[in-house]
């Protein structure tokens, strides 16, 4: 008995372990994109264009990817991902400088890299998560550790959160609670030689992209209504009785009484003599 409830308990216990790490890994499935940052000028306003990237703010996870974190050295980096309802609005924030609710990455200039191993060096940002309450740290990011990881949370509650794990293997991670934005952008200075942009995806994101199904319905054909109808039936019925009348009464008779007569019919009528 006691053996037959441990082989249950060990059953149980891997059954809801392989269900745990399922889950797990179906959360942390990303597909690959390559979305980049828009433009901005080294006086941090938006290049203006006729098409933004930018996309509706629901739950969901991406990775954003800093390419060129080397970006010839001296070079400034400015990154920020922005929250808002309109992109006019937004823009207009970014070219004052009082954006409310985004992601701000900007890197200490001034560092030399190693000529030899130069994807190995990494680079110092500052970093200012700003939503209900404004979040400031400092990150590394290098040529080989470049990712930032982002989940968004909508529906009742908006927020926020920003994580990455540096080469020592320890983590950062902030969230901050957000008002009600619509739509999300990533912006970036010096996209030619520091191209930055959301590499990774989960299946929530607003993207569709070939390896997934379109989740919509196609327009149905138009049937048309059935023909038959109790009005039909009712002037068949009518049709059927009237015909079986006009046969009875008119032209079996005369067919009868002029073609097959009965033996008196006939010698009245002077058909047989």
């Amino acid at each position: 008995m006691g053996s037959f409830l441990r082989i249950l308990l060990l059953t149980i216990s891997c059954s809801l372990l392989s269900q745990r790490v399922e889950s797990r890994g179906s959360e942390q499935h990303f597909d690959r994109v390559y979305l980049p940052a828009n433009a901005l000028h080294e006086n941090g306003t938006v290049v203006k264009k006729t098409f933004y990237h930018e996309f509706e703010f629901r739950r969901c996870s991406f990775v954003i990817t800093f390419t060129a974190v080397r970006c010839i050295e001296e070079n400034e980096h400015r990154v920020m991902l922005v929250f808002y309802k309109h992109l006019y609005d937004a823009i207009e924030d970014i070219a004052a400088g009082t954006q409310t609710a985004a992601v701000l990455f900007e890197k200490v200039s001034g560092k030399k890299s190693n000529v030899t191993e130069p994807w190995k060096d990494s680079f110092e940002y500052y970093v200012a998560v700003k939503g209900n309450q404004t979040s400031y740290l400092t990150s590394e990011l290098s040529m080989d550790n470049g990712d930032i990881f982002i989940h968004l949370q909508g529906n009742k509650r908006n927020y926020v959160t920003v994580k990455q794990t540096l080469k020592n293997g320890t983590t950062w991670e902030e969230t901050v609670v957000l008002d009600e934005p619509e739509h999300f952008a990533l912006f970036s200075t010096n996209m030619e030689i520091c191209p930055t942009a959301i590499t990774k995806v989960n299946s929530e994101f607003d993207i569709w992209i070939p390896s997934r199904g379109i989740n919509v319905k196609g327009i149905k054909d138009v049937v048309p209504p059935d023909p038959t109808t109790l009005r039909d039936v009712i002037l068949a019925m009518i049709f059927i009785t009237l015909y079986y009348l006009f046969l009875v009464d008119l032209v079996l008779p005369w067919y009868f009484d002029t073609w097959m007569p009965l033996a008196e019919q006939g010698f009245n009528n002077g058909i047989l003599q």
